[in-house]
């Protein structure tokens, strides 16, 4: 081998030595880019976690509170008061009259069924009022709370008073003894429904005094 070719070979041994470090520092780099990452991934899982992660946060009394007021009253699918076709504990199923298909597919639903919907219907519900609803609540101001969108819809907390008047930080107590009888119209034209006046009345009482009867 001569000089030229004893220079190429060493320019090229050179080359690959530095095409080696320059891999292996993009691949450190690449390392502590996917750590960083994977902690920013798990600060934020914790983060919702201890705000929405608790969309289990419902207490067993809190369903059986709810479970208590939408009734299991067929193991057929029925309309609720208002025409909305519903299964088990209030599960909706469409905003319309129950069809045929309805009852093809949801015949014979048992109450362990219905329950388990309720359980997972309610995830949503207790997320939307932790979402939307800033002080902090205890757990039986929760489950009166999720109670109560989960009977008007998450979209009705979010452009309530009731909602407004919680996050301006006035009293809590003395906002849900004002605002939540005021929801006891449903249907088209609206009309008062005593079934509503008792579910609002025993939320409010869940809410302010932990009474769960």
């Amino acid at each position: 081998m001569n000089d030229v070719e004893k220079l190429i070979e060493k320019e090229r041994e050179e080359f690959r030595k530095w095409v080696e470090e320059e891999r292996a520092e993009v691949r450190e780099r690449l390392r502590e880019r996917i750590k960083d990452r994977r902690k920013h991934t798990q600060e934020e899982l914790e983060r919702l976690r201890e705000r929405f992660g608790e969309a289990d946060r419902l207490s067993e009394k809190g369903a059986a509170f709810i479970a208590r007021f939408e009734g299991f009253p067929s193991t057929q699918p029925y309309n609720d008061p208002i025409g909305f076709c519903t299964v088990g504990f209030g599960h909706l199923l469409h905003r319309s009259a129950c069809t045929d298909a309805d009852r093809r597919e949801w015949s014979g639903i048992t109450e362990e069924k219905g329950r388990d919907l309720l359980r997972r219907d309610m995830r949503v519900y207790v997320a939307a009022v932790l979402k939307l609803i800033d002080p902090e609540l205890n757990q039986q101001q929760l489950d009166a709370l999720a109670s109560f969108t989960m009977n008007n819809g998450v979209g009705s907390l979010e452009g309530s008073t009731l909602r407004r008047r919680l996050n301006a930080g006035e009293p809590k107590d003395r906002v849900v003894q004002a605002e939540l009888p005021k929801w006891v119209n449903a249907g088209s034209p609206p009309q008062k429904l005593e079934g509503l006046v008792r579910r609002r009345a025993a939320e409010v009482r869940l809410f302010t005094a932990g009474n769960y009867g």
